[in-house]
């Protein structure tokens, strides 16, 4: 005899939480279009140019990380100071300023600054003295590579500026929010938010620790979106509705344990 009890019906509402559960990357919920027939730079037309620039930043990025991995290699055998990856960080931050005052819609270079700047002075934006600016070369990059709606293609290449800008940036602001809890009673009040200008980037200034972990799981969410495994995984590990979901399986679990 079949069961009388009614069957479960999901609210569009539910069925979209669910899905941010098990797959948060997966929003916004249009579908990703990566087409090799997608301009490579939406802001710069001329392939010329776009070689000539390119080839530019390649040859910086080289440099840097062929300064850093020697000096890594150096440093390790006590041979080098660290003064030598110093100077070619500032010369590859010089360079790409100039490059991107020459051509201010080139995103590529924002982002590679952005990098430089991270390998010289660190991950933490908390007591960073280029935080600002680093949060600024992701956000102008993530500005010129984005396009203007959701449903237009995007080329390989201007996916993987967006998926590597959206996840530096998250990756900095996730770092933040730790950083955040803790200095509690220096850097943020007892609610959590922060309030001293010389110690946080203004981007944060009285925002809550909570906040920022929020706006680090939506950089993530769209890092995943744009191809990044890194994003998509750490958009699992910070999702707050992951995170309920496993508080509640955990506890289930120690409650039946209890029970043995």
């Amino acid at each position: 005899m079949p069961s009388t009890r009614p069957s479960a019906v999901l609210s569009v509402s539910d069925d979209t939480v669910l899905d941010r559960i098990f797959d948060p990357e997966a929003a916004p919920s249009l579908a990703l279009v990566i087409s090799p027939d997608a301009p490579v730079d939406p802001n710069i037309s001329d392939p010329s140019l776009l070689a000539r620039l390119n080839a530019r930043a390649s040859a910086l990025v080289q440099l840097i990380e062929a300064s850093v991995i020697a000096n890594d290699t150096a440093t390790t055998q006590g041979l080098l100071s660290t003064s030598t990856s110093a100077t070619t960080l500032d010369h590859a931050i010089s360079a790409f300023t100039t490059l991107v005052s020459e051509h201010p819609t080139y995103a590529s270079a924002y982002l590679n600054r952005a990098q430089a700047l991270r390998l010289k002075h660190g991950d933490h934006l908390y007591r960073n003295p280029c935080a600002d600016r680093m949060i600024a070369d992701l956000y102008r990059t993530i500005v010129l590579s984005t396009p203007a709606s959701p449903t237009l293609p995007v080329s390989p290449t201007q996916a993987r500026t967006l998926a590597n800008a959206h996840t530096f940036r998250g990756m900095l602001l996730h770092i933040a929010s730790k950083d955040l809890l803790l200095e509690t009673g220096t850097a943020v009040d007892t609610s959590g938010v922060a309030h001293k200008t010389t110690e946080m980037p203004s981007l944060l200034i009285n925002l809550t620790v909570g906040q920022v972990q929020e706006m680090a799981s939506h950089d993530f969410q769209l890092g995943g979106r744009y191809g990044s495994t890194i994003a998509r995984a750490m958009a699992v590990k910070t999702n707050p509705y992951a995170k309920l979901c496993g508080s509640i399986v955990q506890e289930a679990m120690r409650k039946e344990l209890g029970n043995i």
